[in-house]
């Protein structure tokens, strides 16, 4: 029997390392391993943090909810706004994140958490959560 339907336990998780070069940029890869190879001697390893993430799997009622909110009516036309789409497909699905604030204490995986995270590391996710559930 094929699964056909999406239960609200289905998770797509992803995880990150996230660190500062030398020059105190950060930077963000898909592991600790990905990071150390690809910035060989760039980077400051005491820096580096890995974390996971994971998202609700979206169902067919997710994709129409975030449909909904990426376009604006006026009763004539229908404007589609491409900037939401990456924050509005994370933020309806954003389930846990194991990020900790300065003082080591655990941020809320919450749409407001998200929109405070750095455009950097938000954008990475959100690529990796696409590469993961495909457009929908």
């Amino acid at each position: 029997m094929l699964d056909l339907f999406i239960t609200d336990d289905q998770e797509v998780i992803i995880k990150i390392a996230i660190a500062k070069n030398k020059k105190k940029e950060t930077i963000v890869d898909e592991s600790k391993e990905e990071m150390l190879k690809a910035y060989k001697g760039e980077i400051d390893e005491e820096t580096i943090e890995e974390h996971e993430i994971a998202f609700k799997h979206p169902s067919f009622g997710d994709s129409v909810s975030i449909g909904g909110n990426i376009t604006t009516k006026d009763g004539v036309n229908v404007d589609f706004n491409p900037f939401r789409i990456r924050y509005e497909t994370m933020s309806n699905l954003l389930k846990s994140w194991t990020f900790k604030d300065s003082n080591g204490d655990a941020v809320p995986a919450t749409s407001d958490s998200l929109k405070k995270l750095s455009p950097k590391i938000a954008n990475f996710i959100g690529l990796l959560l696409d590469e993961k559930i495909g457009s929908f």
